[in-house]
């Protein structure tokens, strides 16, 4: 398939996607075709013509690209592709996947400039497959298999999980994971800080932790939690909650002192090492 590189204009139609002279060779992308976003004017925002239409090959947002892509939240570009890598150095990129079939297989955050604090690849809607090795990343209404957050060398990426989330399998080996409002089934995590929302909403099934700190600010049930190494906290948040099933191993700690007594029920304990932290007078229940 062809490549076609989004130039832009100077005109009225600056910023549209939509429009043939925007594109280098002067025609739109087709289903398939590979495209890069890497304007005359690397500042150029792209706010028009949001909806391509069909599915793009590898897309990718080039590195000296620091426009703005999108128009906002409410107002993204919509789109799939087979794969999406986002380098540039833009301060907002608003991106939505379109539902099955026609969605993004994968998409891949490694930005390679610096900028601003403020600085987000804002995602949502239907992607395969997230890897994100740096920047700030908010999800919002995604549906996805597989989500990595796994840092470059001297990055620390922040994923924040606003609302309404569906994550079959998580990966965190480093950064910062915020979770608001998630459903996902299994967590895994080797490095890094996670935090786990008080609303009822933010539910993570299976939990494996072998390094990095976990703080569990939630009400919903886990159903399995696996400590073989890292920091399990759950002394933040003075709420009723159940762990169904609770392994841990040597180099774990877990903190299960919120100051409440019968606060967390655990169903089945089995403990091979560790430290473990209970409320005064071992006042939590483990059936």
């Amino acid at each position: 398939m062809a490549l076609k590189k989004y130039i832009g204009s100077g005109g009225p139609d600056q910023g549209d996607l939509s429009v043939a002279a925007n594109w280098s060779p002067g025609v739109v992308p087709i289903a398939g075709e590979e495209v890069v976003i890497d304007p005359d004017d690397s500042t150029e925002n792209i706010t028009k013509g949001l909806t391509p239409g069909v599915i793009w090959g590898q897309t990718l947002l080039a590195k000296d690209y620091t426009g703005t892509f999108g128009n906002g939240t409410g107002d993204p570009v919509v789109m799939g592709a087979e794969q999406l890598v986002i380098e540039c150095g833009s301060e907002n990129v608003y991106i939505k996947g379109v539902a099955s079939p026609n969605h993004i297989v994968e998409c891949i955050v490694r930005r390679m400039q610096s900028g601003s604090g403020t600085a987000k690849v804002h995602l949502d809607g239907t992607i395969d497959e997230i890897s994100i090795s740096d920047w700030l990343v908010d999800l919002n209404d995604m549906i996805t298999d597989r989500l990595v957050i796994s840092p470059a060398v001297s990055k620390s990426p922040t994923v924040r999980s606003l609302g309404n989330d569906q994550i079959d399998l998580i990966f965190v080996t480093g950064g910062t994971l915020v979770m608001t409002e998630m459903d996902a089934t299994t967590l895994h995590q080797y490095g890094g800080t996670i935090t786990h929302g008080s609303d009822a909403a933010c539910v993570v099934d299976n939990i494996v932790i072998f390094d990095g700190v976990y703080t569990w600010n939630g009400s919903a049930t886990i159903a399995v939690l696996d400590c073989y190494g890292g920091t399990f906290d759950a002394s933040q948040s003075a709420i009723l909650r159940t762990i169904t099933k609770l392994d841990m191993f040597e180099n774990s700690t877990v903190n299960l002192d919120n100051g409440v007594p019968l606060a967390t029920t655990v169903t089945t304990f089995r403990r091979f090492g560790g430290v473990l932290t209970l409320p005064a007078g071992s006042e939590v229940s483990i059936a």
